[in-house]
């Protein structure tokens, strides 16, 4: 585990050298620039937590297929752009999906539904259109925060029935 604060520039490529790592937690530091790819690289990483840094520009493309074993993954409070491709339903691991507070564009995908989320986190980034049907089927899902987007349409009939979990 390596846990960092007070961290300056860019992430270190140093961090591709732990082939055992499970968690990298540098939050609250001054991360700049993009997120590079190295990072998803580490098959051991299980938790990730980039929260409240300057990290900006999207995610890396192959990102999604790199992460399908990881179970966490904290990205709030950044200055990340773009939007979620598809391809984000191969997580199919992942569990905690924090996005929270940063310049994010676009629809939620469909395939969002296809995972077994626990806690998913898009409160205020430029997101719009409507919210996937497929998100009000996770019977696992605690916790949902989708404020301060853009979205539209209703939420289902059925949403107290297809989220038993939910808190």
């Amino acid at each position: 585990m390596i846990v960092l604060s007070d961290t300056e520039g860019g992430i270190p490529l140093e961090i591709c050298n732990l082939s055992h790592l499970e968690i990298l937690s540098i939050p609250g530091g001054s991360l700049t620039g993009i997120i590079p790819s190295f990072v998803f690289n580490l098959s051991t990483l299980n938790i990730i937590n980039l929260t409240n840094n300057s990290l900006s520009r999207s995610l890396p493309v192959d990102i999604y297929l790199k992460l399908s074993e990881r179970g966490q993954l904290y990205l709030s409070f950044n200055q990340l752009t773009g939007g979620l491709p598809a391809n984000v339903g191969n997580l199919t691991r992942l569990k905690y999906l924090y996005l929270a507070n940063n310049r994010l564009t676009g629809e939620l995908p469909d395939e969002l539904g296809n995972l077994k989320l626990q806690k998913v986190n898009v409160h205020n980034n430029s997101l719009f259109g409507t919210i996937p049907i497929s998100m009000f089927s996770i019977s696992t899902m605690k916790m949902m925060e989708l404020s301060a987007n853009q979205f539209s349409g209703n939420l289902p009939s059925t949403i107290g029935l297809s989220l038993p979990n939910l808190e």
